[in-house]
């Protein structure tokens, strides 16, 4: 187990709203025998575009996701 410092150090996928710690996802992305193209948590298909991506994290913040929020509020802020 490795002990999560701060929110930055955490991992949110988009799809299902779950996430993990950056090192455990670092750990599961070097696994040469998974595919990155499948969430580690749902196993949902991860987005492949930018405008996929957005339009998930739009919808988590409508439902009133909190990281979801931060993430439109900071990417509203710095364009």
């Amino acid at each position: 187990t490795k002990p999560i410092i701060s929110a930055a150090s955490f991992v949110y996928f988009a799809c299902c709203g779950n996430g993990m710690c950056k090192a455990c996802n670092e750990d599961i992305s070097q696994d040469e025998s998974r595919t990155m193209s499948t969430c580690p948590v749902c196993r949902d298909e991860c987005p492949t575009s930018h405008g996929e991506l957005s339009y998930l994290i739009h919808q988590r913040a409508k439902d009133g996701t909190a990281w979801a929020q931060a993430a439109l509020r900071t990417t509203y802020r710095d364009g």
